[in-house]
């Protein structure tokens, strides 16, 4: 019996038909893929499970065959950096840079789908919940008012997501998470939101929010630090 290796099944997850379509649409790399996203999350805006698995999957053939991402990088010492690819009403795609030591708050995704995949470097991903009475409680079941104290958050899953690594989502039905670089070298990492974040809770010693900016918009820095 011949023995498959990871060249196989890489073959083989290139003949399905999400990476044929791929294939086909992504000749010019992140440009494309928005287009392809936003053909997707309407052409499955009824059937949840497939909208994610084809988001999933196309990020995934996205960040083993293109590099054009490496024009959105950005780096400053002073915090992580939020650089939009493209957006409109329905999703945005946004590139963002971690600097050894950068980490996000704890935050929600304010009832948006959030897709990541790791381009360069590593980071690590932190789940948490609240629970109520040994239950776990989500941030859609029972949302914290802006100004209360943050109550205990329980962490549910730490996960380590490199180049390699299959990307994740995460919505906050599920958990509120963080993100962060914990190694020597800087890490790029590409989301989805969709819809697109307006606002965000933080959960620091009080819930606060706000309004998600950006260090660069088309690969043009905005000039907010």
């Amino acid at each position: 019996m011949s023995k498959r290796g990871r060249t196989d099944e890489v073959e083989e997850e290139e003949r399905t038909p999400a990476a044929i379509f791929a294939a086909r649409h992504l000749n010019n790399g992140v440009a494309p893929l928005f287009s392809l996203l936003d053909a997707g999350c309407q052409l499955y805006a009824h059937d949840d499970t497939a909208r994610v698995a084809f988001c999933l999957q196309q990020l995934d053939f996205y960040n083993r065959k293109f590099t054009d991402w490496k024009k959105y990088v950005m780096f400053t010492d002073l915090h992580y950096t939020r650089n939009l690819v493209e957006d409109n009403d329905l999703l945005e795609v946004i590139v963002l840079c971690w600097s050894p030591g950068q980490v996000s708050r704890i935050h929600n995704h304010g009832q948006s789908d959030c897709y990541m995949v790791t381009l360069q470097g590593e980071v690590q991903e932190k789940r948490y919940n609240k629970f109520v009475d040994g239950k776990e409680v989500s941030e859609t079941d029972s949302p914290v008012p802006i100004g209360e104290n943050t109550p205990a958050l329980t962490l549910l899953s730490e996960a380590t997501i490199n180049s390699k690594s299959y990307p994740v989502h995460i919505r906050d039905n599920q958990a509120l998470h963080s993100v962060g670089n914990y190694t020597t070298e800087g890490a790029v990492t590409l989301h989805v939101y969709s819809p697109p974040i307006r606002r965000v809770k933080i959960f620091d010693n009080l819930v606060s929010e706000r309004t998600p900016g950006f260090f660069s918009v088309h690969g043009r820095p905005t000039g907010k630090s």
